[in-house]
């Protein structure tokens, strides 16, 4: 089952994580705008190869826009109104009623797909966004960290097309309503599904730089399987982390197995994807 929506994913430099990202999604959803926006670390590469697997899915797009990394909770380098504009111009490109923010590092659990795909069928009238839980990791996808305890619980991530605008720099840009109405939680315009289960966003394990972590606890719920369809089991005395990953330079290399596994499992593309394996 699919829902009538386009994915809308701006990337840059997600070499570690995007392709888990986007193939946690694939099956609910009609099509997938992708935009890289200067990607030097592999990631333009392995988009290509996910294009040409599924090409009548996703649609592929590089755009050289100012870098604005890094950044982090005390300065952005710099605000960047390009990156406003492209997120308008996916808008404009989206043909289906809804569509569905995925950022690069954040992917999901087969149950979650399956709930906001019913959030999309069940749209609750008068509402412009749907707001839905996710889960803080760091260090590792055994590490649930918290920064700024409660303040994000939940993420606007679905919404209707018609009449959506973008507003302000990035990364303080903000969706808007037709008539310049404030999407935020608290609005009239916004509804919050806690009832999907949340995703797992993986920002602060390929880029903890961008918050400040106040406390850390351990995850032992379930992990995402799009995992195990595309990764490998390793043994345990094999786990590394996904920052040991970057930091070793071995990121690139193992996260293209991600979609080398897609079409075929030999040794050395089964080497490569366990980045985000323990």
């Amino acid at each position: 089952m699919t829902a009538d929506v386009t994915v809308h994913c701006m990337v840059r430099d997600e070499v570690t994580t995007v392709a888990y990202a986007l193939l946690s999604v694939l099956p609910g959803i009609q099509k997938a705008l992708v935009v890289d926006t200067g990607s030097t670390d592999g990631t333009r590469e392995l988009l290509t190869k996910l294009q040409q697997l599924y090409p009548h899915k996703i649609q592929l797009d590089f755009v050289d826009a100012p870098n604005s990394q890094p950044w982090s909770f005390q300065r952005y380098n710099p605000p960047n109104r390009a990156l406003t504009q492209i997120r308008q111009r996916m808008i404009d490109q989206t043909a289906t009623k809804f569509f569905w923010i995925l950022d690069g590092d954040e992917v999901y659990r087969d149950i979650s797909v399956t709930q906001v795909v019913k959030a999309f069928a069940n749209w609750p009238e008068g509402k412009w966004v749907i707001y839905i839980p996710l889960l803080w990791f760091v260090d590792n996808i055994h590490t649930l960290g918290d920064y700024n305890p409660g303040a994000y619980g939940v993420t606007g991530r679905l919404f209707r097309t018609a009449g959506t605008r973008m507003h302000g720099t990035f990364p303080g840009e903000m969706h808007m309503g037709p008539m310049g109405e404030d999407l935020g939680p608290n609005s009239g315009m916004a509804s919050i599904a806690n009832w999907i289960e949340p995703y797992h966003h993986y920002e602060m394990v390929s880029k903890p730089w961008r918050r400040r972590i106040l406390g850390r606890r351990k995850y032992t719920g379930p992990q995402p399987e799009v995992f195990a369809r595309f990764g490998r089991k390793e043994k345990p005395d094999e786990r590394k982390s996904l920052r040991r990953d970057s930091d070793d330079g071995l990121g690139k290399n193992r996260a293209n197995g991600a979609a080398a596994g897609v079409r075929e499992r030999s040794e050395s593309h089964d080497r490569a994807a366990v980045e985000l394996r323990d």
